[in-house]
C-alpha cells in the first residue's frame, strides 16, 4: 500500500520493455480501493513512442477521494506468452 492523503493529487510513473508474443492483461496501474464498493483501476498509459522491447516510460495522475480507502500499484503481466520488466516506479 502507498500512503496517500485525501485531496491531494499524485502522479505515478514507470518504465516497462516486454518480450514480443501475446499480451493478456499486461501494463501498469494504479489501484484505489475504495471504503465501499468495488475498486477503481487508473491505466497509467504509454507516454513514450519506443518499440516495446525497449525501455518505455508510462504515466497518469490521480486524485485520492473521500470514498478511497487505500492506494496500490499493481504491475500486471496476466494471460501473456510475453516476459515483462518494470523499473522506477514512482509516486509523487
Amino acid at each position: 500500500m502507498i500512503p496517500v492523503q485525501t485531496g491531494q493529487s499524485y502522479t505515478t510513473r514507470c518504465r516497462m520493455k516486454r518480450t514480443p508474443g501475446r499480451a493478456g492483461s499486461l501494463g501498469p496501474a494504479v489501484v484505489l480501493f475504495l471504503k465501499q464498493g468495488p475498486e477503481r483501476y487508473v491505466r497509467l498509459p504509454k507516454v513514450s513512442k519506443l518499440p516495446d522491447d525497449q525501455w518505455n516510460e508510462y504515466s497518469a495522475d490521480f486524485t485520492v477521494g473521500e470514498d478511497v480507502a487505500r492506494v496500490a500499484i499493481y504491475l500486471y503481466n496476466v494471460n501473456s506468452e510475453a516476459t515483462v520488466w518494470y523499473d522506477a516506479v514512482t509516486v509523487e
